[in-house]
């Protein structure tokens, strides 16, 4: 387009940009503001040739390019190979399946397959109720079905299939439901009690097919003939009891003296499920899968004691000969082939719990052992924590003892009672806290957990010969140095 007269004000290079490739045809650029005069006439020349501003008078560039039909359509063609329904503003489209239709939801097109709820029933193609077919079938009557012929039926039949023409018609009921419903024939009578005992009465045990009872004598009995296969007359040969047999030379009467007798004579060995080799004193019988055998020892491996009620205890029992002394009531002996050079080698006792699989997990042992010589022991207790073996506590030859973990004092109401060559540590509540005490065989009494109610370090004790009780802050007391000396003794972590 061809811009005549006209001004253009610029105070840059951008305007120039901009009418790059117009034609200014005697338009200038004045580097000012414009007049209003000179802006009337722009509008003016503007107004006049409005109707030739349009895309037709200005040539078509390399990257805008004009609209056309053709190349509408050629990139619609594109755009929508290139894509899916689903990428449609409107169209959403969530787990597709065959058969699926788009369906309005109201917002969307939205993936649906479809159902009979979505098609409207017609007056001719009308949709199933069970309603619809009950009204349908309560108005058809039997013989409308094509495989029923009914031809005036009359009160009392049946529908019989009638195989020659292939479907059910009015027929006579002959299959009664019961012998109610049937007259009594000549040759099938009815069973009735009386005929049954008159028939009974009439018979006799030679009417049997079986049985053969040519010319009984008094006394005899029905003894079955193999040879003949039937029951014939023969002499009773079975008394009622053995009260009425003569006792014989082999199988004779059972008496108490006979069977005491025979069990003095006889031995545990002579039992059939017993075998005894060479008994020596103290022997016990122990069954080893197959036999009861002799042996010096019992094997309390599997050892199962009352169950079911915690006061049912296992008990050893002892009496002893006398009250003034302790006696020893169980011994568990450790056994070895060789010489035991080594500590560390003694029995012990384990405990285990099983659970409802059936599996055993051992928590903890008692064990004695030799300690340095074969006459010299050592206690020691072990606990297991998740399989894992410990032993928390040990007592030597000597009394000394060791142990892992701390040791927990519960609080006493007083202080212990003096004892002869003893001294204790026990705890004791001091001003609403637990604190560690020791005392001496003469009664005297120390805190060695030095903590006031405060928690402030303190020291503590009482004398029983002088009667004082001493209770110093040493916190306050080392503080009160710092302060003269001016070192620094108490540092806080």
């Amino acid at each position: 387009m061809a811009l005549t007269d006209l001004k253009f004000r610029a105070t840059n290079a951008n305007v120039t940009t901009l009418i790059t490739g117009l034609s200014l045809n005697g338009s200038q650029v004045v580097n000012r503001p414009l007049t209003h005069e000179e802006l009337d006439k722009n509008f003016l020349y503007l107004a006049k040739h409005s109707e030739d501003m349009n895309s037709d008078a200005i040539a078509e560039g390399s990257t805008n390019l004009y609209f056309t039909n053709a190349r509408a359509d050629a990139r619609a063609d594109v755009r929508i190979g290139a894509s899916s329904v689903g990428t449609l503003s409107d169209v959403t489209i969530t787990s597709p399946a065959t058969n699926s239709l788009l369906q309005w939801n109201g917002s969307a097109w939205i993936d649906a397959v479809p159902t009979t709820a979505h098609v409207t029933e017609d007056a001719s193609n009308k949709y199933y109720t069970d309603a619809r077919v009950l009204t349908k079938i309560n108005a058809t009557s039997v013989g409308a079905l094509n495989d029923v012929y009914l031809s005036s039926p009359t009160n009392g039949q049946v529908l019989k299939y009638n195989s020659s023409n292939s479907r059910f018609e009015a027929a006579t009921d002959n299959n009664p439901a019961n012998t109610d419903a049937l007259t009594e024939g000549s040759s099938n009578l009815y069973f009735t009690n009386a005929r049954a005992d008159a028939r009974i009465g009439a018979a006799q045990l030679s009417a049997l097919s079986n049985v053969h009872t040519a010319a009984p004598t008094d006394g005899q009995v029905l003894k079955y003939d193999n040879s003949n296969s039937r029951w014939a007359p023969a002499t009773d040969s079975n008394p009622a009891n053995t009260d009425a047999l003569t006792e014989g030379s082999s199988n004779l009467y059972f008496t108490n003296a006979r069977a005491d007798a025979r069990i003095t004579a006889s031995s545990v060995n002579a039992l059939s499920d017993v075998t005894i080799t060479t008994p020596a004193a103290n022997n016990v019988l122990k069954y080893n899968g197959t036999a009861w055998v002799n042996t010096t020892s019992i094997d309390l491996e599997r050892f199962t004691a009352n169950t079911g009620n915690q006061n049912n205890v296992s008990m050893f029992t002892r009496f002893e000969p006398s009250a003034a002394q302790t006696y020893r009531t169980l011994n568990l002996r450790a056994e070895s082939s060789t010489n035991m050079t080594h500590s560390g080698y003694g029995p012990s006792l384990g405990f285990m719990v099983r659970d409802d699989a059936g599996v055993d997990n051992s928590i903890g042992s008692i064990s004695c052992t030799r300690d340095g010589a074969d006459n010299t022991g050592k206690f020691t207790m072990s606990l297991y924590n998740a399989g894992t073996f410990n032993e928390v506590m040990t007592i030597d030859k000597d009394g000394n003892t060791t142990r892992t973990g701390a040791l927990g004092l519960k609080v006493l109401a007083s202080d212990p009672s003096v004892t002869s060559d003893f001294a204790h540590v026990y705890a004791k509540d001091d001003s609403g806290s637990a604190e560690i005490f020791v005392k001496d065989e003469a009664g005297n009494v120390t805190k060695i957990s030095p903590h006031n109610e405060q928690g402030e370090w303190e020291y503590f004790s009482r004398n029983v010969n002088t009667g004082k009780v001493m209770r110093v802050n040493m916190e306050e007391l080392i503080k009160d140095i710092e302060k003269l000396t001016g070192k620094q003794y108490i540092r806080e972590e």
